[in-house]
């Protein structure tokens, strides 16, 4: 799959899985912290999935911010 053309759809498909995926972490308070390329797995019927929740939080309410402002990561 690694260099081959995505056509519009099948963008579309995965962009949607992606966002599903972190709506579903947000609603249950997970913060995943180290979105990027590498951690999106994409099967071959263009389903995304997340991975490497290794840094991963639960968010707890009564301290949003201090989890938030805390930096993780991998660096750029």
């Amino acid at each position: 799959m690694l260099g081959s053309d995505f056509s519009e759809d099948r963008i579309i498909k995965i962009a949607r899985g992606v966002l599903l995926a972190l709506q579903h972490l947000h609603k249950n308070n997970i913060v995943h912290r180290d979105l990027k390329p590498s951690n999106i797995i994409i099967d071959e019927q263009f389903n995304a999935h997340l991975s490497d929740y290794g840094i991963s939080k639960t968010l707890d309410i009564d301290n949003r911010a201090s989890i938030i402002h805390t930096n993780v990561g991998t660096p750029i």
